[in-house]
């Protein structure tokens, strides 16, 4: 699956899985839609993806952390770290040729 894609199949999910109704799925989702804005952020070398990508991250946490899941927590505080850094320095990494 493209990561595309992916984006927009984890947006629509977000739809179907609110915050309310299940937040443990909802920032799953979140989460793993931030992992996919990152690498296509990477990919194309796009701030505004890597920006929506720490946005998921710091959503997902929200839940996450409260609920004392410690070890998804702690993956989104990496990624947080991961992403303001990027943000803060423009530096990226090599953006990834696609497999195509």
């Amino acid at each position: 699956m493209r990561l595309e894609e992916a984006v927009a199949a984890y947006r629509a999910a977000l739809e179907e899985r609110s915050r309310e109704r299940v937040p443990l799925d909802w920032a799953y989702t979140q989460f793993n839609m931030g992992l996919a804005l990152t690498a296509l952020g990477k990919r194309t070398s796009s701030r505004q993806q890597l920006q929506q990508a720490l946005a998921c991250f710091q959503q997902a946490r929200s839940v996450f952390q409260p609920a004392g899941i410690k070890r998804i927590s702690d993956s989104a505080d990496a990624m947080i770290a991961r992403m303001q850094e990027a943000l803060a320095t423009g530096q990226r990494r090599r953006p990834v040729k696609p497999s195509e």
